[in-house]
């Protein structure tokens, strides 16, 4: 039984969870594109929103021990450990120290991965055809998909963001309502928002540690590439987009071996439009060099070989990285916790 020391840490740590990725956002990005025309290197140090708030938190963070040796305070340890590099990304965003701390927090691009993905990136796709449906299409679609799963308190609501988002603790899913969609968009959009990363949340959130909903220690790659090995298995994959996870990937590439940005842009240039290798680069150089977007076909790579000897229905149990299956495998045998309620079908 866990005890209730362990769910007040757990409780804490939920507090702290932030979504990061908005902090990372450069403002002025069409006046670092005239830069870069211009034969200079983007300045990748202004930022759209401020983290004056958040050196007193990682002061608080880094003050919490988490003591023990049970399965409760191994889990509680690792999400501590990430949430303190993601304060401290925060802390040093736009400088050298970005890449080291999003290095420890992401991983490494694996060399598997970078085969893969110089060979994806080589194959011809024809020219896409424009996208022509509407938004109200897509959020009609996301919406039958909730009631149809039961998960009748959730919502779909407009963004000003061309983006999706998954707002999975407010329960909800965020779209452009100005924006126009492909045909196959809406069911991939079921599939990958709610199939994954609903479902994980809520699933998890069943546990007995929040922040198994939440996700715990390096869940993001399984949670990616879950989501994109489901796209597959459900016949809503799109090349365009693993094309274009392949060059997050050759990006991230370049960062790690700390290549100039416009050595990176040259090598994209090969294979994308000047617009699409622009923001695949600038998303991996941004901040000093924010090494995360390989985690999608990493993580695809990594779910499609151990779904070889293992049950999907698993991996539903909660947000967890495969890394951490053999414990919550021994955790399920022992009824610590839950088999997955809600799983795509």
């Amino acid at each position: 039984m866990t005890t209730t020391h362990y769910l007040d840490l757990d409780t804490k740590l939920a507090t702290y969870r932030l979504e990061i990725e908005p902090y990372f956002e450069i403002e002025d990005k069409e006046v670092q594109q005239e830069i870069y025309r211009q034969g200079k290197e983007p300045d990748f140090t202004h930022f759209e929103l401020s983290i004056e708030e958040f050196s007193e938190k990682l002061q608080e963070l880094e003050a919490l021990a988490i003591e023990g040796e049970g399965w409760e305070a191994e889990l509680l340890r690792g999400i501590h450990h990430d949430l303190v590099l993601q304060y401290q990304l925060l802390l040093h965003r736009g400088t050298a120290i970005c890449k080291e701390l999003s290095r420890k927090l992401y991983g490494d691009v694996e060399e598997e991965t970078i085969s893969y993905a110089k060979e994806l990136v080589k194959k011809e796709l024809p020219a896409r055809e424009k996208p022509q449906v509407v938004s109200s299409e897509v959020k009609e679609e996301l919406e039958r998909t909730y009631q149809r799963l039961g998960l009748h308190d959730w919502k779909v609501e407009y963004s000003r963001k061309e983006i999706t988002q998954d707002d999975t603790p407010n329960k909800r899913i965020l779209i452009s309502k100005t924006r126009l969609f492909h045909p196959e968009d809406a069911k991939r959009l079921s599939v990958h928002e709610i199939g994954v990363h609903a479902l994980r949340y809520v699933n998890g959130k069943n546990q007995v540690l929040s922040n198994m909903g939440y996700g715990l220690q390096g869940y993001l790659q399984t949670e990616e590439g879950l989501a994109a090995y489901m796209e597959e298995q459900e016949g809503v994959s799109n090349p365009y987009l693993m094309k274009n996870y392949a060059g997050r990937v050759l990006a991230v590439m370049h960062v790690q071996e700390g290549k100039s940005f416009r050595e990176c842009m040259t090598y994209l240039e090969k294979y994308f439009s000047f617009q699409e290798a622009w923001t695949l680069a600038f998303r991996a150089y941004r901040a000093g060099g924010y090494m995360k977007d390989h985690v999608y076909l990493q993580g695809y790579l990594q779910v499609k070989d151990y779904l070889k000897e293992n049950d999907v229905e698993f991996l539903y149990t909660a947000k967890f990285g495969i890394q951490d299956s053999a414990l919550l495998k021994e955790l399920l045998e022992k009824g610590i916790v839950k088999k997955p309620t809600y799983i795509w079908k």
